[in-house]
């Protein structure tokens, strides 16, 4: 929030609930003070973990992502910005539900007739 002609003005809770102000003569340093000292602090490069993970998990291809993030290799993409959901299986489960994995019933051949 800005305050004056240059000063910005950090507001956060900290991990009791209490509410801290400070002014800053900019507003990189109001930011930086702010996600070091709020409870569950994010940091602005936070967000490109999250952006990441929540496009991959979204079915967006890695290489598309891999793209959008400027990283030359989707290994990066995959090892340092994608982070496992809360229900990490759940997809995987999901996408063999219509599927029955139980053994078919075998056909009976009429008599005679030869096994392939």
């Amino acid at each position: 929030m800005e305050v004056g002609p240059s000063d910005y003005l950090g507001v956060w809770q900290d991990k009791e609930g209490l509410e801290h102000r400070q002014e800053f003569p900019t507003r990189r340093e109001a930011v930086a003070h702010v996600a070091k000292h709020a409870a569950e602090g994010l940091r602005f490069h936070d967000l490109r973990h999250c952006y990441a993970t929540w496009l991959v998990s979204d079915g967006v291809p890695v290489n598309d992502v891999a793209r959008l993030l400027g990283h030359e290799h989707m290994s990066t993409t995959l090892n340092r910005y994608t982070h496992s959901s809360r229900d990490r299986y759940g997809s995987a489960r999901a996408v063999f539900a219509d599927f029955s994995l139980t053994p078919a019933p075998e056909r009976t051949r009429e008599p005679g007739a030869q096994r392939r």
